[in-house]
């Protein structure tokens, strides 16, 4: 039924009945780059609802699922554009690699984890010393929904806020939200590495 209502039937109908190792490079060759993407989408999506149901968690209605996997693509597909707008507008250079702080600076690392349609963000950070020691660090549950960015911001400000309250100077920030770095602001700290 899933491939019924993802439009994918009469395209894997024909190679369906090849072995595995002459079906996925059959279909690959005789489909377009988006629709592969889709099946192989749809394919996690199936594999991910099984598992709920092994594990006794909710498992997606067929209808569910293929709005689910359009809607994911879609938004993959926005957010590397978005992102390939934001490196092309890079003026900055950044250096790629990452390499230890200063001996005597402390590094501020902050993450966040968003599931989308959960409520909650779950955000954290470390604060390490020059030798890589933990000397702070925290994750905390928070109730909304917001975008990525927004989440990453929190995490970066609850991480500072917490920081200075047990009296550690942050030297250096580290963050993998691009759009972070990016904001007309962050031009301003030398210290913001990617």
């Amino acid at each position: 039924m899933v491939w019924i209502l993802s439009d994918l039937w009469n395209v894997i109908r024909p190679p369906l009945y090849c072995p595995i190792d002459v079906f996925l490079p059959t279909l690959f060759s005789c489909v377009h780059k988006d629709t592969f993407e889709f099946f192989c989408i749809l394919l996690w999506a199936l594999w991910n609802n099984r598992n709920n149901v092994v594990h006794g968690r909710y498992a997606r209605m067929e209808y569910e699922l293929v709005d689910f996997c359009k809607s994911y693509l879609e938004e993959f597909h926005l957010s590397a554009s978005r992102l390939a707008c934001v490196s092309s507008l890079s003026m900055r250079p950044h250096n790629t690699h990452w390499l230890p702080h200063v001996h005597g600076q402390l590094k501020l690392n902050s993450d966040v984890a968003i599931r989308n349609g959960s409520g909650f963000v779950d955000a954290g950070s470390v604060l390490r010393d020059g030798s890589r020691i933990v000397l702070l660090s925290w994750a905390v549950k928070i109730r909304g929904n917001f975008s990525v960015i927004l989440g990453e911001l929190m995490a970066l400000r609850e991480g500072l806020r917490i920081a200075l309250e047990k009296g550690f100077s942050v030297s250096i920030i580290e963050t993998n939200a691009i759009e972070v770095i990016s904001l007309p602001f962050s031009s301003l700290f030398s210290f913001c590495i990617l």
